[in-house]
């Protein structure tokens, strides 16, 4: 895929006279599949590529941009940049809301990331006020039993443990693992693991919240 992605871009980077779009959504491809591969530098590199060529010929003030600027955020969260994370992420949010609504999914990707943000930074408060907002727009938007707001439960259970509120931190757990359950079959496997990764075992996982 990697080398496909790479083919592509030679092609349009040798024929100028291509589709704008189709070079800049190439450079946007290669990056996702350089974070994968974890070539988080070559990722950065070709995203930045792609925010500039974006603005060159569209400005910044564009859909599509939210969506370069997301991926950004993220690659700066993985690479512990914490700061030009929030930064990016935020300006994605702006964008997309202002110009799709507040159902927008990439709007929701944009918040995610900036709750785990805060959340790696000690932010809690800051944290569970963006995950309490996510969930509520995408159990809106997607339904009560979406596999995003499962995923998103569990990143906010973490958030829940780390905070000393695990009855609550498996409670969210029990219904993100119910989604999925509903979803695709699976049984309890995984949410004995998980409960295992925070740390929550030994409690059942029906336990009511404790304040």
């Amino acid at each position: 895929m990697e080398s496909l992605c790479q083919r592509s871009l030679a092609i349009l980077e040798s024929h100028p006279g291509l589709s704008h779009s189709d070079f800049v959504q190439a450079l946007s491809n290669l990056a996702v599949i350089q974070m994968a591969l974890g070539k988080l530098n070559q990722a950065e590199s070709l995203c930045l590529r792609a925010l500039e060529a974006e603005k060159s010929v569209a400005g910044l003030d564009r859909p599509r941009t939210g969506i370069l600027l997301q991926a950004l955020g993220t690659l700066y969260m993985m690479q512990h940049k914490y700061e030009q994370a929030e930064a990016v992420c935020r300006q994605a949010s702006a964008i997309r809301e202002r110009m799709l609504g507040l159902n927008d999914p990439v709007l929701a990707a944009s918040q995610g990331t900036l709750a785990e943000i805060c959340r790696r930074q000690g932010r809690h408060s800051e944290a569970e006020a963006l995950f309490r907002r996510l969930l509520s727009r995408q159990e809106q938007r997607l339904g009560p039993d979406h596999l995003e707001l499962a995923r998103s439960l569990q990143y906010y259970a973490r958030l829940l443990k780390e905070m000393k509120r695990k009855p609550e931190a498996k409670a969210m757990l029990a219904r993100a693992h119910e989604i999925e359950t509903k979803s695709s079959g699976r049984k309890a496997l995984r949410q004995t693991v998980d409960l295992v990764e925070l740390g929550l075992e030994g409690k059942t996982a029906a336990e009511p919240n404790q304040r």
